[in-house]
C-alpha cells in the first residue's frame, strides 16, 4: 500500500516500512532558506488514540521462541461415583505444544545533519511519528495478521465467526453483541471487551425505536457504553461494520524487544555526506491461547 510519503512492503518475508524519498534535508523542508522563525509545533494528521496492545496482557519474552502446552480436551474422563470395593475410574489428558515466534517490525528515515541541528523540532517529531506508524502497523497484524513463518496470527484471523443462536435476538446491534457475550459466557469464558469502529459506536448511541425514541439516550451524556458490564471500545484499528467480542485474558502479547529508536551517523555513506539515520524497531509475538474466546461479527451480513 502506498501513500505520498511511505511505501509498505514485504522484503524477504520481513515486514518493513521505508521512506520513499531518499533523504530529508533543509532544502526539501525549507526551500533552502533557513533564515526565518520556525514554529516548534508540527501540524499533522491525528494519530490513532486506542491501540490493540492496550487491550492485551503483556509479558517479556527472553528466548527466541515461546512454546506453551495446550490441553486438547480429548483425554478420557473417569470421574464417577465410587462403588465400594470397585476400581476407581482413570482419567488422562492429551496435550499439544504450540510454538509462537516473535517477528521484527521496523522502519527508518534518513536526515541531513544540518536539518537535525537547525530544526530543533525535527528529530523528536521524526521519532514520534515513526512510533505512531509502527503502532498502527502493529495494530493491523495483531488483529488481522495471517500467520505463517514470519507473521503474526491475528485475533480476528483466529476468532470464531458469530452466528445468532438465540431465537429471541432480533435485528438489533445491542442484541447481537449481547448474544455473542452470552455465547462466550456459556463456554465459561469471561468477556472483557467489545471492540468496534467509531462509526459502529455511533450506531449504538443513536439506535432508535420505531417511534424515533433513542434506545439508551443516557449513553450520549455518559460518553461511553457498557453492555452487561463489558466496556465497548472504539478504535479505528478495526474496520467499520466489524465487531470483536472477547475474553482478552486468553491472549498475551510477548515482547522480545520493546520499541527502540536509535540514531546512527555511520549507516551507509552517512559519515561522508553528513547524514543521520533514525531507526525504529520492535520484536513481538502474539499468543492466542483460546481462539474460541472471541467472536468476530460482520454487522453488514447480520443486517442483510
Amino acid at each position: 500500500t502506498k501513500s505520498s510519503s511511505y511505501s509498505f512492503k514485504t522484503d524477504s518475508g520481513q515486514e518493513e516500512i521505508q521512506l520513499k524519498a531518499a533523504t530529508i534535508t533543509m532544502a526539501n523542508l525549507t526551500s533552502g532558506d533557513p533564515q526565518r522563525q520556525y514554529s516548534q509545533v508540527v501540524v499533522h494528521d491525528p494519530w490513532r488514540k486506542t491501540h490493540v496492545r492496550t487491550l492485551l496482557p503483556q509479558s517479556p519474552l527472553t528466548e527466541a521462541w515461546f512454546t506453551y502446552p495446550k490441553d486438547k480436551e480429548t483425554g478420557d474422563d473417569g470421574t464417577a461415583i465410587q462403588v465400594e470395593g470397585d476400581s476407581k475410574g482413570q482419567s488422562d489428558d492429551d496435550f499439544e505444544m504450540i510454538d509462537v515466534k516473535p517477528v521484527t517490525i521496523a522502519a527508518f528515515k534518513r536526515l541531513s545533519l544540518q536539518s537535525v541541528r537547525d530544526l530543533k523540532w525535527l528529530s523528536n517529531y521524526i521519532s514520534t511519528k515513526l512510533m505512531h506508524k509502527l503502532l498502527k502497523f502493529e495494530d493491523t497484524k495483531l488483529l488481522t495478521g495471517t500467520g505463517g513463518s514470519n507473521n503474526i496470527n491475528g485475533i480476528l484471523t483466529q476468532a470464531t465467526n458469530y452466528t445468532k443462536t438465540n431465537t429471541a435476538v432480533t435485528s438489533n446491534i445491542y442484541e447481537y453483541l449481547l448474544d455473542a457475550v452470552a455465547q462466550l459466557e456459556g463456554l465459561d469464558y469471561e468477556p472483557s471487551d467489545i471492540v468496534v469502529n467509531p462509526q459502529d459506536f455511533l450506531s449504538l448511541l443513536t439506535l432508535k425505536t420505531t417511534t424515533n425514541e433513542y434506545t439508551y439516550p443516557a449513553l450520549a451524556v455518559a460518553g461511553g457504553i457498557s453492555l452487561a458490564g463489558i466496556p465497548v471500545r472504539k478504535s479505528t484499528a478495526i474496520s467499520r461494520l466489524t465487531g470483536l467480542v472477547g475474553d482478552f485474558s486468553q491472549t498475551e502479547m510477548l515482547t522480545r524487544e520493546g520499541i527502540t529508536v536509535a540514531m546512527s551517523y555511520e549507516d551507509a555513506d552517512n559519515f561522508t555526506k553528513n547524514l543521520v539515520t533514525v531507526r525504529i524497531e520492535e520484536s513481538v509475538a502474539l499468543a492466542v491461547y483460546q481462539p474460541g474466546a472471541f467472536r468476530k461479527m460482520n454487522f453488514n451480513q447480520l443486517y442483510s
